[in-house]
C-alpha cells in the first residue's frame, strides 16, 4: 500500500498589486485532506505569494531560482 502524500499541494494562487493597496496575494493550499487559505503581502508580487505560502505552511518559502522573463517566469519555490 502506498504511503498517502505529506506534501503541499497549490489549488489556487492569486495576486494583484496597485499604487495604494502594494503587492497581495492568497493561497490556498491542500495537505492530507485538510485544506488551508493565506493572504500576505510584500515588496513585489512574488516576494507577496512567498509570505502567503509562509502564513499557510508555517515555513519560510523563498525563491531559489527564477528563469525567463516577468510573462514566461518558472519559479522554483522551496
Amino acid at each position: 500500500m502506498t504511503e498517502p502524500s505529506t506534501s503541499w499541494q497549490f489549488d489556487t494562487i492569486t495576486y494583484a498589486g496597485g499604487s495604494q493597496d502594494g503587492p497581495r496575494a492568497s493561497v490556498q493550499l491542500t495537505r492530507e485532506g485538510k485544506q488551508v487559505h493565506a493572504e500576505g503581502s510584500g515588496n513585489g508580487l512574488i516576494d507577496a505569494v512567498c509570505d502567503s505560502i509562509s502564513q499557510a505552511t508555517g515555513v519560510a518559502a523563498r525563491v531559489v531560482a527564477f528563469v525567463g522573463e516577468h510573462d514566461q517566469a518558472d519559479e522554483v519555490l522551496r
